[in-house]
């Protein structure tokens, strides 16, 4: 199976629903200079951009994303005959 190729990075989209990236105390997102073990890193935009971010809410223990975003990033193995 030939997949696309793409001709720009892929940054995950923002949330969609009722959950929405965590702000810090004074109003501003996590930042990769905020980003602590307790800050859930799934990326918010582009990183090249001013606007960029992370999640920021709390992930379960030693886990690198909130619950949310853990079931987001699973993929599930594909069988051999599918993947060949």
């Amino acid at each position: 199976m030939n997949l696309p190729i793409r001709s720009e990075p892929y940054f995950p989209a923002a949330q969609s629903g009722t959950e929405r990236p965590r702000k810090l105390a004074g109003g501003q997102f996590v930042t990769t200079l905020t980003l602590s073990s307790n800050t859930c890193r799934w990326p918010i935009g582009d990183p090249t951009q001013a606007d960029f971010h992370y999640c920021g809410h709390r992930p379960e223990s030693g886990r690198p994303y909130c619950d949310e975003h853990e079931r987001r990033s699973y993929q599930g193995q594909r069988s051999r005959a599918a993947s060949g």
